[in-house]
């Protein structure tokens, strides 16, 4: 019985190089046994590796597994405007693109 602290972190699976995650991604473990409950990946990686790790035991990894992003949540700017000026066209044109609640782009109209 005790506890210890785990740590998790996501990787792109086709590549290896670290990717974003939100969520409690650390927290103590109790009698070697850690739930990660609320983990969003936040990149455009569409084959994720997760990676578990703890002072006292072997590192573990979970995956691949196939990332889908959630349906469309927020309209944010891609693009900023930039250069108004009165009766001017923007120098710089917004663009404006469609994520999900994680972050994530949204490339489909479901």
């Amino acid at each position: 019985s005790g506890y210890s602290r785990a740590t998790v972190a996501a990787y792109d699976a086709d590549t290896m190089l670290p990717i974003g995650l939100r969520g409690q991604q650390v927290l103590e473990a109790d009698d070697g046994v850690a739930s990660f409950v609320d983990l969003n990946v936040i990149n455009s990686a569409k084959r994720v590796m997760l990676r578990f790790s703890s002072p006292s035991l072997f590192p573990a990894t979970w995956g691949p597994f196939e990332v889908t992003t959630g349906p469309g949540a927020y309209a944010v700017f891609a693009v900023e405007l930039y250069g108004a000026q009165p009766g001017k066209v923007f120098a710089i044109q917004p663009t404006v693109k469609l994520t999900d609640a994680a972050g994530n782009d949204v490339t489909t109209d479901s």
